[in-house]
């Protein structure tokens, strides 16, 4: 019975270990952001506030009543006036493209901020795959140069090179488990953003470890006005120049029309009944400095909007070149290969062993090996590191297979 049970609480663990794609683990993660749920709400108000654009001011209404007194009788007055402010034709329509714009403004928000966390959680699970790997590759390490230290214990000590030799197979036995610790701290960190991320406990993620084809650069470059970074200053001047239409219309009269009616209590009783219209004249306030001040911001948002093109330039540039640096490493040390390169690690062992090769000549091996599996993760990472910088600027998400 104990047997059973224990069978149980182990398939059920098996059972419960998820692995995930560096994809999904960035849409567990865009449903829980708090970053993205911010941008959600700030573009409900700006809806809001688009619809409300598009109402009028309310009716006034005023009642007044007090006593008559001609010069020859008494009496009361009743006076009752229902009035609706106008826009100017065109003013209300103003308003509205301005609220629009913004409404578009609070959109690219919070598109840039979904397409953060896509990037940042892909990148972390791809740190999380790789750490996995290099951990994996280190313990193996460790397990060797246990081996062979075994191996030497065995062996008489008879001479200083030999001394020398389990000497040397010590420090690096230390060596390896001091990286471990290294590898297993970052890891362990990762683990945690991962999930404080998405949610999701002790995550593991799977990769197929391959790389693209790289476009040629003028194809990034002709996707840049799609970045949300450009897209965002695009429609600032939109709205600085929706400021200036504004800001002309303060040398246009306001309107005010209503309807009027007056009751005189006296004999007889006269009733009175009579529209009203009442103009606001701009004459000292017609907002010329409003207008100047409207146009100075449509000169500063186009300059911004060359400013953020060139800075996009230079960053595509400098991404480009780690992206193309990374690739060139990818394929000379392809993580593919990786099997090929530990089963020449193993043949060093066992020349070490038959005293073919001497200890020195064993630790170089290994330090080549070892240092060719850490170019190949880390150019992996460098790779699609470089591919979300640029992604980012052309408002693309990263996709790693």
């Amino acid at each position: 019975m104990k047997i059973f049970i224990f069978i149980i609480l182990v398939s059920s663990q098996f059972v419960s270990a998820k692995s995930y794609s560096p994809f999904q683990m960035a849409e567990l993660a865009e449903q829980r952001a708090p970053l993205i749920k911010m941008q959600i709400e700030n573009r409900n108000a700006a809806n809001r506030q688009t619809s409300q654009s598009r109402l009028y001011a309310n009716p006034v209404l005023s009642v007044q009543s007090g006593s008559l007194k001609t010069a020859t009788q008494g009496g009361s007055v009743f006076d009752v006036t229902l009035s609706q402010p106008l826009p100017w034709p065109g003013k209300k329509n103003a308003e509205i493209d301005s609220s629009k714009i913004l409404e578009n403004i609070a959109e690219t928000d919070l598109e840039e901020s979904r397409l953060i966390v896509h990037h940042s959680v892909t990148l972390l699970s791809l740190e999380l795959a790789a750490l996995t790997e290099l951990a994996r590759h280190n313990q193996e390490r460790k397990q060797r140069f246990d081996i062979i230290q075994k191996f030497l214990r065995t062996r008489p000590q008879a001479s200083p090179i030999q001394i020398i030799e389990k000497n040397l197979i010590e420090t690096q036995i230390k060596l390896v488990e001091t990286q471990m610790f290294d590898v297993d701290s970052k890891k362990q960190s990762v683990i945690r953003q991962l999930e404080e991320l998405t949610g999701e406990k002790t995550p593991e993620v799977i990769l197929s470890w391959k790389t693209s084809d790289i476009s040629p650069k003028e194809n990034y470059v002709s996707r840049l006005e799609q970045g949300l970074e450009f897209r965002r200053t695009e429609k600032l001047r939109e709205l600085a120049v929706t400021k200036v239409e504004q800001a002309s219309y303060l040398a246009k009269p306001d309107i005010l029309v209503g309807v009027n009616y007056r009751q005189e209590n006296v004999a007889p009783i006269n009733h009175f009944y009579h529209a009203n219209i009442a103009v606001v004249i701009p004459i000292i306030d017609r907002g010329q400095h409003s207008v100047e001040a409207a146009r100075a911001n449509v000169r500063r948002e186009e300059a911004n909007k060359k400013l953020v093109l060139m800075n996009s330039l230079t960053s595509l540039d400098r991404s480009y070149q780690s992206l193309i640096s990374a690739h060139h490493s990818t394929r000379i040390f392809n993580i593919s290969d990786l099997s090929k390169i530990e089963k020449q690690f193993s043949q060093a062992e066992d020349a070490f062993k038959k005293g073919r090769i001497d200890v020195t000549t064993f630790l170089q091996s290994d330090m080549q090996i070892h240092e060719s599996i850490d170019l190949a993760y880390l150019s992996y990472i460098k790779y699609y590191t470089a591919l979300s910088e640029i992604n980012l600027l052309t408002g693309q998400k990263l996709e790693i297979p």
